[in-house]
């Protein structure tokens, strides 16, 4: 297939291309309650094929970019047309021009990791029974789960002469765990790691029987006001990912992010812990071909890189880096136990918790949340946060214990000061 579209590419005079080829293999487990309902074996097969066109536009020079995807049953004419199209469509794209990728070669890299050494039936036979290892209660359960073991191999080949390849394998799924008394409550969860993390998932599951269990009985909501408010997990993963969000040469090309090697990303006077972020390469390629390697991003509340995908690290003349989207948080001075003595509100649940990375505002409403007051915990359910990062980043503090999943390893929980909390 790979020589059936060069040829193809050759024939139409597009110089520049770039061919992404991806086979991903899984076994995939689907559950009701603790039974096995549907066992499935997937293969998928395709090739996402980025042509570059390059011309003059009003004086200047352009580089446009198209993609292309492509499946091995498609016939000669069909790859030729779609391709065709693609470089069409580049035409009108009036990037101004910039450099591709160094070529890189090399073998094979086989990541190493727990799932690579059993196979896919026994990863997704391990998870499951982790997964089912904490389901042992009367009062909660899991009612459903689906757990996915995927092998994925890929193969970058460029027009430049880059020729790399990888194996890759990730275990993803979800549950839903439900309590029938006092009433009646779902909670949905979704999981993915790239080890064979069973202690982690079996915890995960145990903290949504407890969440749940929780909810079930809260029935009032907070009273509104500003709070000390106490994220965890993946609450936490969400509001530092604005930093690389803010970081990255895509934002600060186009003036969304004003971020730059040497300047404070939390601000002036930090009097909580400053910020020690690294980010982490989960792939030993980008999907461009660029070798990727863990950097520093903030040490100690100072930006030390700015990451992002070729043509914007060329239009800002620095090294390009590949796109990271997994980091790690080095932070963490206080206990949890330690966190929850003084009077917080800790969301456990939200119906959905998001956080704008080009305005630093965090919101999310509230389905179960933990209020610390004066040694005593009370649950409570509605109302909804409202914060913004540039307010608080001054005073931000992290526990001493850790949480990890395929993209964030770091404190398992965060302080974060003075959030307005909507509720009755």
């Amino acid at each position: 297939m790979i020589n059936t579209i060069t040829s193809a590419l050759k024939k139409l005079n597009i110089e520049h291309y770039r061919i992404n080829e991806s086979k991903q293999s899984s076994v995939e487990l689907f559950f009701v309650k603790k039974n096995l309902d549907m066992r499935r074996i997937m293969d998928r097969h395709q090739y996402n094929v980025t042509v570059f066109c390059d011309f003059e536009a009003d004086g200047k020079s352009c580089r446009g970019s198209s993609t292309s995807i492509l499946h091995s049953g498609m016939s000669q004419a069909e790859i030729e047309q779609a391709l065709s199209d693609a470089y069409y469509a580049a035409s009108f794209v009036k990037n101004p021009t910039y450099e591709l990728p160094e070529p890189i070669k090399s073998e094979k890299v086989l990541m190493q990791s727990g799932l690579a050494e059993v196979s896919l039936a026994d990863s997704a036979r391990k998870m499951a029974k982790a997964l089912f290892r904490a389901d042992n209660r009367t009062s909660s359960f899991v009612n459903s789960a689906e757990v996915f073991a995927i092998q994925s191999d890929v193969r970058i080949i460029s027009s430049a002469g880059t020729d790399v390849a990888y194996r890759k394998f990730t275990v993803k799924g979800e549950f839903v765990v439900q309590c029938l008394n006092p009433q009646d409550v779902e909670q949905y969860k979704d999981f993915e790691y790239n080890d064979l993390e069973e202690e982690a998932l079996t915890k995960k599951v145990l903290d949504a029987l407890d969440a749940v269990e929780a909810r079930a009985g809260a029935t009032d909501s907070p009273k509104g006001g500003n709070y000390d408010i106490l994220l965890t997990g993946t609450d936490v993963a969400t509001v530092l990912n604005y930093y690389l969000a803010r970081a990255e040469a895509a934002s600060i090309y186009s003036k969304y992010s004003n971020f730059a090697v040497g300047q404070s990303a939390q601000g002036e006077n930090i009097i909580g812990e400053k910020l020690n972020l690294r980010l982490k390469a989960t792939e030993p390629f980008s999907s461009e071909g660029i070798k990727m390697r863990d950097r520093e991003l903030i040490r100690d509340g100072i930006v030390e890189c700015i990451h992002g995908s070729n043509r914007f690290c060329r239009h800002l003349g620095m090294e390009p880096t590949g796109n990271y989207s997994s980091f790690v948080a080095q932070n963490g001075t206080m206990s949890f136990e330690e966190m929850k003595k003084g009077r917080c509100l800790q969301p456990v649940s939200f119906s959905d918790f998001q956080m704008d990375d080009f305005s630093g505002h965090f919101s999310g409403e509230l389905r179960l949340a933990f209020l610390h007051e004066n040694g005593k915990t009370t649950a409570l359910t509605g109302g909804s946060i409202n914060g913004n990062i540039f307010e608080c980043q001054r005073e931000l503090i992290f526990s001493v214990e850790q949480y990890a999943d395929s993209r964030y390893h770091g404190p398992l929980a965060m302080l974060v000061k003075g959030v307005s909390v909507a509720g009755k």
